[in-house]
């Protein structure tokens, strides 16, 4: 085991493998100013969001510099207690609980969701169901996302959302391969997790800044942790799979990351148990 690596993570015994992955991980990133945090605070100055909602929003987006980790998730909870402040915040959601312990976990208590690991949503400020908003809130919530994220200009990227939009507002475009890409989302479509256990077909993905410059970005696929928490908490693999996903960022971030043979019979196993839980699903409906 390396350093001060949990033996348990999410309340399941860490499998060895993954254990001896963890190290101490430093994101201080490239230590010069960045302006993500006002292109996200300006953004929710203009929907007219409470002080205290855009303050924790900025708090769980800082640390203020560029480079270090991102990640990406979906949209926040429509009940957040901001006005409790950033570890409320954390603390009343499993998600976010989930994210710390994992960093933790994986990085030996290095890294926390609180001071080192930048999180940004795909729909920032925006709780309300997609398929119930114009197509133009929409569009301005993932440019503010993608700026905000250009700005940050991470070391590396996990992918752990993705938004689904009504069938009205997604173009098929011509030689995208069955690739399905949303005019509204612009770019951010690439920043989107393609699935749980599936593989990514780019490593590293680049999007327009506000200057129009083109920031490259390492990314890891991953998928939402309330996925394995909250919907699927009896599935250990589902969870395993959540920390190898936060080590493969953290390998990334260091430059040192090695795949090997037994994470693709993980990310199977698990890609396969998912798509057994949907045919049941349907069976039900």
């Amino acid at each position: 085991m390396s350093g001060n690596s949990s033996a348990v993570c999410l309340d399941v015994a860490v499998d060895h493998r993954l254990r001896l992955l963890c190290k101490p991980t430093w994101t201080e990133g490239d230590l010069e100013p960045s302006t993500h945090l006002s292109v996200l605070e300006r953004y929710g100055r203009k929907l007219g969001c409470d002080s205290d909602e855009i303050k924790v929003t900025s708090q769980l987006a800082g640390p203020a510099s560029t480079g270090g980790i991102l990640v990406v998730l979906q949209q926040p909870r429509d009940n957040h207690p901001f006005k409790s402040g950033l570890r409320s915040v954390i603390e009343d959601c499993e998600s976010l609980t989930a994210l710390d312990e994992l960093f933790k976990t994986a990085s030996c208590g290095t890294l926390n969701v609180r001071e080192s690991v930048s999180l940004v949503d795909l729909l920032p400020f925006t709780p309300e169901q997609p398929s119930k908003l114009p197509s133009g809130e929409l569009q301005d919530a993932f440019e503010a996302a993608r700026l905000t994220i250009c700005a940050k200009r991470p070391d590396v990227v996990l992918c752990a959302g993705k938004i689904w939009l009504p069938y009205e507002n997604r173009n098929l475009r011509r030689g995208s391969a069955n690739q399905e890409k949303s005019d509204i989302k612009g770019e951010l479509w690439k920043l989107e997790c393609a699935g749980v256990g599936q593989p990514d077909k780019f490593d590293i993905v680049r999007l327009r800044g506000s200057g129009r410059e083109l920031v490259r970005m390492p990314k890891v696929n991953g998928f939402h942790p309330s996925y394995a928490v909250n919907y699927h908490p009896e599935h250990t693999s589902l969870k395993q799979l959540l920390l190898l996903n936060v080590l493969k960022t953290c390998g990334t971030c260091r430059d040192d990351w090695n795949e090997e043979a037994w994470m693709n019979t993980l990310r199977a196993e698990c890609r396969d148990l998912v798509a057994r839980l949907r045919g049941e699903l349907m069976k039900q409906t």
